[in-house]
């Protein structure tokens, strides 16, 4: 129950100043106008990130910032700051110079930089538009009210003005420079008291909630505030300007140190990953504000949406509709007969997971998270599970879990804030009601793939399959088709709003209500007719079955499509005939769209043709797709094109793909760089996790789809592949990488870098991952597959094969009845790791051996001659894990569980042979699992980086003469501390800052060089230019100076505390 009531507040308090661009300006000026808790903020000359298009400004905690444009490639002059909770609604809207129906109470103020007579009397010269500003305030009936022939300067200039209209003079406005707040600025702050009584209207729950009120700068202490009251007392006591401006760095540097100290503590201070996480997102911060005034394209006369409702509007009409301009599918149509299909009963467990393993998930509405649904689960399992099954029995979505709270976000690479489309809207639904969409979404996949509603190369929301899977094929077909001395093309197209044009699936999306959150507030409910919200979990996969049939269309081998991105390939003997294909497909696809009311983006359609004939490479002359009035040609103002994240060139060498996600990893891999230095930063083993989650798989994405290994089988001999300028710009990012787990100082050798952070070459690394292509779904990759992976002599662990089919003759009555096939399953290893196993090649003791096992022995179970005289087939296996799997809800076979299986003939013959088949000869034709794959390919990894460790140990004397021979991927010295590991490093390597640790203590005779006879850090010569230069400064920067305290050592190699 929520009741309103109302309250007044009392006069708006507002401050104006001219920072001047200064960061530290600006931080005081936001500091101290959050202790006086002023309303209002307005920062001149407003400090900007020199990185315009991140948009980076001074923030507070207490205040919203908003900003005058929302392009800021030219640099925005001011910023206006208001407090949160003052009861103000802003309003962004372009007004004219006229302020049409706001002339009643204006207020105006600023640096407007204009000298005349009438606000200075001791002005001597006129500004040439002083007179036309005069004139216009006089039409608009505003005063003057700031303080007359008072300087806001310190050149004795007055710049800083304030002027407000007549009825806010008749309410006793009140304008006048305060000196108290003095942000080191070149300009005084001015404050301003504007008498308004406003009606405030706040809802409060029944039960009082928390709401999270800043404090302010959480790196302002006593020591800036000792370091403010001294800068005050000098400015009031002294009129020496050099005192008062000595005073003025004092403060700016106290802040400096402040801030410095504040986040180097956050940084040390972390212990978990995720602290480190959030640490390299650092890099890509990025400034928030309201949302521009939008642009209606369903009015495109209309004036902008100004207000919060406004906008909501526009947002709702044209990113929750079907926007196209195809007319929509007739919902009286005639039905076809459909056939029933029975999805699988629901698990105990399975709806547990559902609810309670969905993670830190925002709720919805009802605003009960899933810690809650955690504790009380006991109590609730019942009910649920009965509400669950109910639901999927009758095909029923509760009208409860059909409130959505969507919250717009904004797209990345959208410079248009004005236009709709760069907002994607993310549904926030009810923690229970995502659980029944994550059951039914688990369902509809396999009731897909079981029935061929799904083409083979529709990759979306189908599991087991990725994007990277995708991209595999479709380079396969290229390059099949460029190996056979014939030209492929590519057309790729985006289906426009391919959420918003879905009918309405019976109970799910019809009835839908929604709110949309935006700026901070949320709105009204209202009905959703059509399309799907983004972020349910059923959402994409009723998508993709919506594009099924386009996939089905004239050659499904040809047509690619995961999620909304589509992509037709043609391969013949001229890219002309490709072209003529194309645009038949592409005709057919824009006819099939308009009778299913889809439409594709016109901006994003793309043709890449590939050919290795030298009159092809031209992209001005190749031939163009034509659909009625629409023709795409090839792109001439890059030499690529994107699909899915990979960047495909005419002659498929990757180099641009290579070179953009280089520089991108590089990037975050630099940030990680500067989180710490050889004594100061987290404990190496977070940023070592921080590489491996988002380093690497920038670097090597797609790395399945691209890389072709170093060089492949000729005629003859080995061909080089042309890749090592590829290797090259991946050698830089993991050579970053292992310089930021590492405390190591700029002489360290590389090998030493690669060896103690665990990280591997890139061609290496990227061999493995080709190989597994990290997880099991690449099965679908033919060009991963197309190789048949085989079990090398020279590693230890091998299998051998072993066919046995055991039928007993006693079973326990318990089991099965007479007159059934029994097979038994089992596996023995070696102490050498020789394994045997029944019917199957694999490494024993996996769950996927004994499942896969058990499969083959029943195809040769069916195939024997009594097998039609038998009602049921009984595989008895005594792994556990295979059982539990087996037990799944897709699995259509019922089990049992036998305590005692001793003494069973059958059993113990079948132990008896899979011992017999260890010292059997291992088999050339040996399939992998996908289990023993990965384990085989780490073992060969681990292999490889050894060898490259032993082969370059000679050149490291010491780790010889320490016995370091091996290079184990993760080393348990990565727990320890920076400081403590980098001494340990040091004394490894022989590579270090000795000369520092010598000179302190005054070891005259001691070599302060290392073995490399360079400086550990060549920082401070480089100020200089010589080393004369360098030791000169490092005797002036004393420990007690405010030169050693402010200067910032960049280089991680220099430490004062080593």
């Amino acid at each position: 129950m929520k009741s309103r009531r109302h309250r007044s507040i009392g006069p708006l308090r507002l401050l104006q100043i001219n920072v001047c661009r200064g960061p530290s300006s600006h931080e005081l000026a936001l500091t101290f106008a959050n202790e006086e808790r002023f309303d209002i903020v307005l920062i001149q000359e407003s400090y900007i990130y020199t990185d315009r298009q991140r948009q980076i400004t001074k923030f507070n905690f207490n205040y919203e910032c908003f900003t005058p444009t929302d392009d800021w490639s030219s640099r925005p002059r001011v910023l206006t700051y208001i407090r949160k909770g003052a009861g103000l609604q802003a309003v962004r809207a372009l007004l004219s110079l006229t302020f049409p129906g706001h002339s009643n109470r204006i207020f105006l103020a600023g640096d407007l930089n204009l000298r005349h007579t009438r606000w200075q009397v001791s002005s001597q010269t006129t500004s040439p538009l002083a007179e036309p500003f005069i004139e216009w305030t006089n039409r608009l009936n505003i005063t003057l009210i700031s303080e007359s022939d008072m300087p806001t300067h310190t050149r004795g200039s007055v710049l800083d003005l304030a002027f407000a209209s007549s009825p806010l003079i008749l309410g006793v406005v009140e304008s006048s420079i305060i000196p108290e707040p003095d942000v080191t600025s070149d300009h005084l702050p001015i404050a301003s008291l504007i008498p308004l009584t406003l009606q405030i209207s706040s809802l409060k729950a029944s039960a009082r909630r928390a709401l999270g009120k800043g404090t302010g700068q959480s790196w302002w202490k006593n020591d800036c505030r000792n370091a403010a009251q001294a800068y005050r007392t000098t400015r009031r006591s002294s009129t020496d300007q050099n005192t008062i401006n000595a005073g003025k760095q004092l403060l700016r540097a106290a802040v400096r140190g402040a801030k410095r100290k504040f986040f180097q503590d956050k940084i040390d201070q972390a212990n978990t990953a995720k602290n480190v996480f959030g640490m390299v997102n650092w890099h890509r911060t990025i400034g928030s504000f309201r949302t521009p005034p939008l642009k209606d394209p369903t009015n495109p006369g209309g004036p902008p949406a100004n207000t919060l409702q406004e906008k909501r509007d526009v947002l709702a009409r044209n990113l929750l509709q079907n926007v196209s301009e195809v007319a929509d599918v007739a919902l009286d149509v005639l039905s076809v007969d459909t056939a029933s299909l029975t999805l699988p009963d629901l698990m105990p467990a399975e709806i547990k997971d559902s609810v309670i393993k969905a993670g830190n998930t925002a709720p919805g509405e009802d605003e009960i998270p899933t810690a809650i649904l955690k504790i009380g689960w006991p109590l609730m399992e019942t009910p649920v599970s009965s509400l669950f099954r109910g639901c999927l029995r009758a095909g029923h979505h509760p009208a409860c879990f059909k409130t959505v709270v969507l919250v717009m976000l904004n797209k990345p690479n959208e410079t248009d804030r004005s236009s709709p489309r760069s907002y994607r809207p993310i549904a926030l639904l009810s923690t229970l009601g995502k659980g029944l969409e994550q059951l039914i979404a688990r369902r509809l996949p396999w009731i897909a793939i079981r029935a061929k509603i799904v083409a083979s190369q529709q990759f979306g929301a189908v599991p087991l399959r990725s994007a990277t899977d995708l991209t595999t094929c479709l380079v396969h077909d290229i390059e099949t088709a460029l190996n056979s001395k014939l030209t492929a093309s590519l057309l790729t197209l985006d289906v426009k709003g391919a959420f918003d044009g879905v009918l309405p699936v019976a109970s799910f999306t019809s009835n839908h209500v929604a709110k949309i959150h935006l700026d901070g507030s949320t709105g009204p409910k209202f009905d959703i007719y059509c399309g799907l919200p983004h972020g349910p979990p059923v959402s994409p996969i009723l998508s993709m079955l919506y594009l099924a049939p386009l996939l089905h269309m004239g050659t499904p081998k040809r047509r690619f499509e995961y999620a909304d991105d589509i992509a037709f390939l043609h391969t013949s003997q001229s890219l002309q005939e490709n072209a003529e294909n194309l645009s038949r497909n592409f005709q057919e696809a824009i006819q099939w769209g308009l009778e299913q009311g889809f439409k594709f983006d016109a901006d994003k359609y793309e043709l890449q043709h590939f050919s290795r004939r030298r009159c092809d490479q031209q992209p001005g002359n190749t031939p163009m797709v034509r659909a009625g009035p629409i023709t795409v040609s090839e792109n001439t103002a890059r030499p690529y094109t994107r699909w899915l994240g990979v960047l495909f060139d005419k002659k498929l060498s990757f180099k641009w793909h290579a070179r953009t996600l280089a520089s991108k990893a590089l990037k975050v891999s630099h940030a990680l760089l500067s989180l710490g230095n050889t004594t100061r930063g987290a404990p190496p083993h977070l940023p070592r996790h921080a590489v491996d989650a988002c380093v690497l798989p920038i670097a090597y994405y797609a790395s399945e789809t691209w890389w072709p290994g170093r060089s492949r089988q000729g005629p003859i001999v080995r061909i080089s592949n042309c890749v090592d300028s590829l290797l090259q710009q991946l050698s830089k990012v993991v050579l970053t990488s292992a310089c930021a787990t590492l405390p190591e100082y700029c002489i360290t050798p590389t090998a030493i870098l690669h060896r103690e952070s665990g990280l591997q070459q890139p061609e290496i690394a990227l061999n493995s991952r080709v190989l597994t292509a990290t997880r099991p779904t690449s099965r679908f990759a033919r060009r991963v597959l197309a190789e048949k992976p085989h079990t090398p002599g020279w590693l230890d662990r091998t299998v051998a094969l072993r066919v046995k089919t055991n039928k007993s003759s006693l079973i326990s009555s318990r089991i099965s009845p007479f007159g059934d096939i029994i097979i038994y399953s089992d596996g023995s290893k070696q102490l050498n790791g020789l394994g045997g196993a029944d019917f199957i090649g694999y490494q024993v003791f996996d769950t996927e051996v004994k499942v896969k096992g058990g499969l083959e022995e029943a195809k040769s179970a069916l195939a024997l001659p009594t097998a039609k005289f038998a009602t049921d087939l009984w595989i008895c296996l005594d792994n556990l894990e295979a059982a539990t799997r087996l037990l799944s809800h897709f699995s259509w076979s019922s089990q049992a569980q036998v305590d005692d299986h001793t003494s069973i003939i059958g059993n113990e013959a079948a132990d008896k042979a899979a011992k017999d088949g260890c010292h059997l000869p291992t088999s050339d034709d040996i399939f992998f699992s996908y289990a023993g794959l990965k384990r085989w390919v780490n073992e060969s990894t681990t292999q490889a980086t050894g060898k490259l460790w032993r082969t370059l140990l000679p050149q490291h004397i010491s780790y010889e003469k320490l016995g370091i021979i091996s290079a184990p991927s993760r080393l348990k010295e990565l727990t320890l501390s920076r400081a403590t590991l980098g001494r340990i490093l040091a004394a490894r390597s022989g590579h270090g800052d000795f000369a520092n640790y010598h000179e302190r203590f005054n070891h005259e005779n001691a070599p302060k060089y290392c073995r490399c006879d360079r400086p550990p850090s060549t920082m401070i010569p480089n100020i200089l230019g010589t080393h004369e230069g360098g030791a000169k400064i490092r005797g002036m920067a004393t420990r007690n100076s405010i030169l050693y305290r402010d200067m910032p050592i960049k280089h991680r190699g220099y430490s004062r505390d080593a």
